[in-house]
């Protein structure tokens, strides 16, 4: 089973909480675009995601984001971690691969933000 069968059933959320996106070149009205969206590690309950728009017959990058994202159960009121989620579609979370310097600084700045609302 899917996770999107199983969020449903379990009344699981996808949350984004923090995101950057960095435009590199320009993407002009019904360009045609291939949209890549990739998970590229997590910690703890906090997965980091990677969006990319690709042009041109060459595939340049046009924008790249990196999301932090998660999983909310909301009967348990709180965030699933990577190895629930995983065995929820009968898979073993491996371990996450290690985290790209911009996905660390991400998580950092998100984490900063946190603490200047405290």
């Amino acid at each position: 089973m899917g996770l999107g069968r199983v969020a449903l059933r379990e009344k699981w959320a996808p949350i984004v909480g923090a995101g950057t996106i960095q435009f590199r070149r320009e993407l002009k009205p019904f360009q045609r675009f291939t949209l890549e969206t990739r998970r590229v590690g997590w910690v703890g309950s906090r997965g980091i995601m990677e969006q990319r728009v690709l042009i041109g017959a060459e595939q340049k990058i046009a924008t790249r984001a990196l999301l932090v994202t998660g999983i909310y159960d909301r009967r348990a009121r709180q965030f699933l971690g990577m190895p629930k989620m995983m065995e929820a579609i009968g898979v073993v979370a491996p371990p996450s691969p290690p985290l790209s310097a911009a996905a660390e600084a991400l998580l950092a700045a998100d984490a900063a933000l946190k603490q200047d609302d405290a």
